[in-house]
Order: C-alpha cells, then sequence, then structure tokens
C-alpha cells in the first residue's frame, strides 16, 4: 500500500510537466497529490511505530518528489526584510465583496480599506473595475496616482493601481470570453519594472459542479457519484487545456522582453502543481516557495482549498516576507503579498 502511495504520488507530481493539450485526461492530477503527500506522511508515523526500519521507504518517495513537495509545502524560516524593497499586492476582490458595485458604499468596504490600509507600493486587481466609479478611484489616487485598468469588455478585471510612473500597458492577447493579461511598464527610479497581471481561465464550476465535487470527496465510493465524476472530469480538462495555451502565450511574451526587472502575479486559477505553474517557474522564481511557509491556501471557498494565486520574479529580483493574508476574507480569494528587493547588476 505504501508502494501504491508513492507510486501515485510521484505520478501526480510529474503531470506537472505534461501540456493539457496533449495530455488532457492526466492535466488535473495534480490537483490530488496533497491528498497522497498526507497519506505518505502518515506512513512515516505507521512505521516509526510498528517497524522502524521501513521509515526509510516514504522518506525516499518523497525524496524523488522533492521539489513537487516544497513547490506545493515550501518551508522557510523568515528573515529580516531590508530597506529598499518595493512591496507588491495582487488579489482577486472578487468584484470588491459579490455585491452589484453600483450598490457598494466604498468608503465602508472592507476590501477597499483594506487595500487603502496595505503598504504596498503596487496593488494588482483581478475580477475588480475602477474606472467609471469616481468615488471608489478618488479614494484610491489618493495613495496610487497611477492607476490603469483593462479587460472593460468582460467582466473580469484586471487593474494595476502604483505608486509609481505606468509607462506603458499592453494586453497580451490570448482567446478568451473574460479572462485578460497586461504587461504594465513601471518606471522605478531610472530602471523599468515589467509586472504582468494575469487573470487565467477557470474551472468556471456553477453551484451543481461544487455540490458534486463535495459529493465526491467524502463518498467517493458511492457508484452515484460515477456520472457526476465523468462530468467534473470533462469540465477540468477542457479549462486546463484552454489555460495551458494562455500561459504558453504569456510565457513566451515575458521571455521575450528585454528588461531587468520582470514581475508576473495574478489569479493562475491552477493549483502550485500545474502545468499553468510549471509553464510560468521556468525562467521565473515564485515568491511564496521562496520565503512562504506552508500551503498558502489563497482560496477559501467550500471544501476547494488551494493556492492559486501567486507573485513570480526573475532571478534579478529578490522576494522577501511572502505570504497569503487571511486577515480579509470578504472575497473568496486572499491576498498575497511580497517585498521586493531589485538587485543591482
Amino acid at each position: 500500500m505504501n508502494v501504491f502511495i508513492i507510486v501515485a504520488m510521484n505520478f501526480c507530481a510529474y503531470t506537472s510537466y505534461l501540456h493539457p493539450s496533449t495530455y488532457p485526461n492526466w492535466s488535473y492530477f495534480g490537483l490530488i497529490f496533497p491528498v497522497f503527500l498526507t497519506i505518505n506522511v502518515c506512513f512515516i508515523v505507521f512505521w516509526a511505530l510498528l517497524k522502524w526500519k521501513l521509515v526509510m521507504l516514504p522518506i525516499f518517495g518523497m525524496l524523488l518528489c522533492a521539489n513537487s513537495v516544497r513547490t506545493y509545502f515550501p518551508v522557510n524560516f523568515s528573515n529580516e526584510i531590508p530597506e529598499g524593497t518595493i512591496t507588491l499586492l495582487t488579489y482577486n476582490v472578487m468584484n470588491f465583496g459579490g455585491p452589484p458595485m453600483a450598490k457598494i458604499d466604498f468608503s465602508e468596504n472592507p476590501i477597499v480599506n483594506y487595500l487603502l490600509n496595505s503598504s504596498a507600493d503596487i496593488v494588482c486587481i483581478q475580477e475588480g473595475s475602477v474606472s467609471g466609479h469616481e468615488k471608489l478611484k478618488e479614494l484610491f489616487i489618493k495613495k496610487y496616482p497611477y492607476i490603469c485598468q483593462g479587460g472593460e469588455d468582460g467582466c473580469h478585471y484586471n487593474v494595476c493601481m502604483s505608486k509609481f510612473p505606468i509607462a506603458k500597458v499592453e494586453n497580451i492577447p490570448f482567446d478568451s470570453k473574460n479572462n485578460r493579461s497586461y504587461a504594465y511598464y513601471l518606471l522605478v527610479d531610472a530602471d523599468t519594472l515589467l509586472v504582468v497581471n494575469n487573470h487565467f481561465e477557470s474551472y468556471q464550476m456553477n453551484k451543481e459542479d461544487v455540490a458534486a465535487y463535495e459529493d465526491i470527496i467524502e463518498k467517493p465510493e458511492d457508484k452515484a457519484n460515477v456520472g457526476r465524476y465523468k462530468s467534473l472530469v470533462k469540465k477540468l480538462v477542457r479549462a486546463d487545456s484552454i489555460r495551458g495555451s494562455q500561459v504558453d502565450r504569456v510565457a513566451e511574451y515575458i521571455d521575450s522582453v528585454q528588461c531587468k526587472y520582470k514581475v508576473a502575479c495574478g489569479d493562475f486559477n491552477d493549483s502550485p502543481l500545474s502545468y499553468a505553474h510549471h509553464r510560468m517557474t521556468r525562467t521565473l522564481d515564485d515568491a511564496y516557495v521562496k520565503n512562504g511557509l506552508g500551503p498558502g491556501i489563497t482560496y477559501h471557498e467550500h471544501v476547494m482549498l488551494f493556492r492559486i494565486d501567486n507573485i513570480l520574479v526573475n532571478h534579478n529580483i529578490t522576494p522577501y516576507g511572502t505570504k497569503v493574508d487571511n486577515s480579509v476574507s470578504e472575497s473568496d480569494h486572499y491576498p498575497v503579498i511580497s517585498h521586493l528587493f531589485l538587485k543591482e547588476k
């Protein structure tokens, strides 16, 4: 049984290397990795109590996918944040808590106040609109004089608010009805900082899908769930394939830009052990993996608890104090914050 768990755990770990368009039926197995990882850790305790010589078996299994274990569950001790860092915050605000924008009292809105009271120098928002709402813009512009919004043609918005001038904005085109990625070129002293704010394809699960998912998790042996499972898998596979193409386009854009400092952030709508995360981190480092602690859950609705929001940096940036801030829960996401130190060449 332990050997089976090890094989399954490693299979789930390495499916992130496979493109979902080529291997669609394997694309979602990274979501199951934490289940096998948890069982394998339990085996360490089991063998230690029952037959201690076999404790090396589950440990060896984890070493085979050590990089995936660290990516999913990084363990870092906090370092002192040096002077001169730039604080970046990314947050899917879910329309500032869900109600129609016209009915929101922005001065009393918990998410708006959270952003205004944050120490962030740059804020990247997904699923939130600023333009067309003058009262909201007046609140933000006092702190962030440079505000740029994109995605006006859909219900999902990308916004960048910055204390640094935004010299240029480019849309990174890919096929999607509501999702967008925008590249913002910020002037930081004498240098240019590229910030790419992403909102990739979601699984678009409705209430029935969520109920089916919860039921499958709670009663995996129930034969009635077989049909619901197949229907759910079709939706996962389709979204993974679309997202894979979107991520390819954004990664190619970032790689093509001749810029000393690069950041990619936002709502990836996929787990740390996915093709989306693997492709983006070929040339960028995950700030949370570098100095976060624990699984760092950012999506917290229902029983779907995953880290799907990210801050990625290139090798000329050192992240410090990266964390998921669960002190504000009005959105279905938690914000991610990182202090970025721009290295001198």
